[in-house]
């Protein structure tokens, strides 16, 4: 079983995000820590003042887990996502998705534009962010502005002879209404603060501090306060948040672990460029020596057999070394994305196998990386509090079984075999007034869901609003 005081003392000292889970194991409230030791033994240490609605928490939480983060800021920024994939009960909810502001550069204009938005479309333009301080955003924006004369319109095409407007007599635009504007030294500055906001930006720190200095040794206190902001708010949007990358892709990073009893392979999911959570996959019981091979065969064994089953593949796979017959992999993997796109009569994709060297994508699995040593401390013991849990479960679904059988006068019939995991199915019937019946049909196997067995029945022959007939026909169609 889970010993939360003996948990409570593993805990480590570094940012991160936890997720508390009631008996059933679902999510029930996820939250940030600046150290997560000191902020989740805070819950377990509540006095009688403490809010009534975190002592009703606290007296439903079975267990919990933590992702670990380099930074205050990835643990804010995972912790929102995580909160809007599994909707906790005890978190305040958004109803909708503008949390935090991005940087866009419309890209795919003529002649882009520089805009603050809260808003990642799929449209082809350059997003940065999400920035967790839109102060900083503002002040950025503001210093782009002085330095880069770019178009504030949204027009694309202007009538000969148009009056510019104010911004072009301030110089705060080239005035592309104009017709006069050099296309190739637009897109150099274009260029330039696209580098700016990819965090390539010391060369322009170093010239605002010159002119932060000039300003100073003229006096001029207040012109070096405002080189002063914007390079203490490049410093602070410079900050690597990979939790959330820039581009809106779908990535999956792969983590070998060997532990004493164990090989397990972590996946690390991103999903429209956000880090939405982790998967443990236990790949085998069996004790073995830990090296550079075994770990490649079990990323390699997890590839071929998570990924066959899927009906949506990533269009890339992060891996932290390279593994044998990575190109024939790579092929099998296009071959089910072939075969996907076909049964959806949709555009097919390909998938590629990566090690990334340097950028976001190497930063991204440095933090997968980090989290795994720590979460590997404890995996052995979580394998056998599930093994335990789900003992429990088989027990009191055969002890109902036998309980229905009695009462029935039937002999039951029981699944003697601990290794095979109980299939549950569950029916309910819907109707608008009488009318469009429906049966649905949802699966579990142990704790686990099996959405690609989820069914919907259309009930044809009961009639108005006969649950019971309705649940018959759907069971006997079923069975």
């Amino acid at each position: 079983m889970f010993d939360i005081e003996e948990e409570l003392k593993k805990l480590p000292k570094c940012p991160g995000v936890y997720m508390h889970r009631d008996s059933l194991g679902e999510i029930i409230y996820v939250g940030k820590a600046v150290n997560l030791r000191n902020r989740v033994r805070q819950y377990f240490r509540l006095n009688s003042q403490a809010d009534p609605k975190v002592r009703a928490m606290v007296s439903n939480i079975a267990e919990f887990e933590y992702i670990t983060c380099a930074t205050e800021m990835e643990a804010l920024i995972l912790e929102c996502n995580l909160i809007k994939k599994h909707m906790p009960k005890y978190n305040i909810l958004l109803k909708d998705d503008k949390t935090y502001p991005y940087i866009e550069v419309t890209v795919s204009e003529a002649y882009p534009r520089v805009i603050k938005t809260r808003r990642l479309l799929r449209d082809g333009n350059r997003y940065f962010g999400p920035y967790s301080d839109a102060a900083a955003v503002s002040v950025i924006m503001k210093m782009l502005d002085e330095l880069y004369p770019l178009k504030k319109c949204a027009k694309q095409h202007f009538r000969e002879g148009v009056r510019p407007c104010l911004n072009y007599f301030i110089g705060k635009c080239k005035g592309v209404c104009t017709g006069n504007v050099d296309h190739k030294e637009y897109r150099k500055m274009i260029d330039e603060v696209i580098d700016i906001l990819s965090g390539h930006d010391s060369e322009i720190i170093k010239n605002l501090e010159s002119r932060m200095y000039e300003a100073s040794e003229l006096l001029n206190f207040e012109e070096a306060a405002k080189y002063r902001d914007y390079i203490n708010s490049l410093r602070q949007l410079g900050e690597t948040q990979r939790a959330s990358m820039v581009k809106d892709r779908d990535v999956d990073i792969l983590v070998p672990i060997v532990t004493d009893k164990n090989g397990i392979v972590v996946q690390y999911k991103v999903r429209d460029g956000k880090m939405i959570g982790r998967e443990v996959v236990y790949m085998t019981d069996e004790a073995f020596v830990a090296n550079e091979m075994e770990r490649g065969e079990l990323v390699a064994a997890f590839i071929k057999q998570y990924y066959q089953m899927s009906t949506w593949l990533p269009r890339e796979i992060i891996l932290d070394r390279h593994i044998e017959d990575e190109d024939l992999l790579m092929e099998f993997l296009n071959r089910i994305n072939s075969d996907n796109a076909e049964a959806k009569s949709d555009v097919m994709h390909k998938t590629k196998l990566i090690v990334p060297e340097r950028g976001e994508k190497r930063a991204l699995l440095k933090m997968a990386l980090a989290d795994s040593i720590e979460l590997s401390k404890s995996l052995d013991e979580r394998a056998i509090r599930e093994q335990e849990r789900r003992k429990a479960l088989r027990d009191s679904i055969a002890s109902l079984i036998i309980r229905c059988c009695e009462l029935n006068g039937s002999e039951p019939c029981l699944i003697e075999d601990d290794d095979r995991e109980y299939r549950v199915e569950a029916y309910d019937i819907s109707n608008m007034n009488g009318l469009d019946n429906v049966g649905a049909m949802v699966v579990y196997e142990g704790r686990n869901p099996v959405r690609n067995d989820y069914r919907k029945f259309k009930v044809k022959n009961a009639t108005g609003g006969d649950d019971y007939g309705s649940l018959q026909e759907v069971i006997y169609r079923r069975l």
